[in-house]
């Protein structure tokens, strides 16, 4: 009997030391040890080491107007929280309050080939080179170019490294339509202005991935109406780090490698809305405005 207890008493302590090493090795939600923080910064990319570029999305940023769908909320459309003003992320869907610091890294102006909204609308082609505007044989009711009965609109693109907080960057495409095209010649002026201390090169202007700039919206009007469009002024110099990521970005849009997605088609893009009495209005520049 006494063996018997005494062997019973060995195992009932070995199983309390087992049970104790696990309870002690179990992980607390939302801790890590500072020696496994250290390992895994040793493994950046770790179990996406096959994925390119094309196997992302860039998505685009608009300005939220008074007849966007995202700010309706009987919509699908919708973003919670959303403002007329406001800028928002079609893939995120999330609304940009205070403003975005951009990085440009790449620009080019595009034609794009839309279904017109009254036979339902959407994309049908991008065209890289603007001379197709040359083929137009007709135009619509007001009086934009169309082609084999579809919409020709011209529309600048900036592909862009966004500080979306402190020290976290998101790549974007902002295109920048109809009225927007103030805010598109204004940032390629003071891109084309700009230069570091440093540079020194002659004939030759900087990257443009070397200072960063502030993009928010503004109100705009006149007799017919009011509008939120594009505004841009010229934030800070980028830093080493923010150069590295802007150079990358570049090299891809160049090379083709960047999925665009979430591009809202002509009748809900908020640059080429029209009034709801059909008839579309202008801006001081001659530009389609979003009533």
């Amino acid at each position: 009997m006494a063996k018997a207890k005494s062997a019973a008493t060995k195992k009932s302590k070995k199983d309390s030391v087992a049970s104790e090493v696990v309870v002690k090795d179990e992980p607390k939600s939302g801790v890590m040890d500072n020696s496994l923080m250290d390992r895994y910064k040793s493994m950046g990319g770790a179990g996406t080491e096959n994925a390119t570029q094309a196997d992302h999305q860039v998505p685009m940023i608009y300005i939220a107007q008074t007849n966007s769908p995202c700010v309706d909320s009987s919509e699908d459309a919708y973003i919670e929280g959303i403002e007329i003003g406001d800028l928002y992320d079609t893939v995120n869907k999330e609304a940009i309050k205070e403003g975005l610091r951009i990085i440009p890294c790449d620009f080019r102006v595009r034609v794009l080939e839309w279904t017109p909204r009254d036979e339902g609308g959407g994309l049908v082609a991008i065209h890289d080179d603007r001379a197709i505007l040359q083929k137009a044989d007709d135009k619509d009711d007001r009086g934009r170019p169309m082609m084999d009965g579809h919409l020709l609109v011209e529309t600048a693109e900036w592909v862009v490294l966004a500080e979306v907080s402190p020290g976290k960057y998101r790549q974007f495409m902002i295109p920048m339509a109809s009225s927007n095209f103030r805010c598109s010649r204004t940032l390629m002026t003071m891109v084309g202005d700009y230069s570091p201390d440093w540079w020194d090169v002659v004939g030759q202007a900087p990257p443009s991935f070397l200072c960063s700039y502030m993009l928010t919206t503004e109100k705009r009007e006149n007799k017919d109406g009011k509008w939120r469009a594009f505004t841009v002024v010229r934030g800070s110099e980028c830093t080493g780090d923010e150069a590295s990521r802007g150079e990358l970005l570049h090299k891809l849009a160049k090379a083709g490698s960047l999925e665009e997605v979430g591009r809202e088609d002509e009748g809900t893009n908020d640059s080429t809305l029209a009034s709801p009495d059909g008839e579309q209005k202008f801006d001081d520049d001659g530009q389609p405005v979003p009533f």
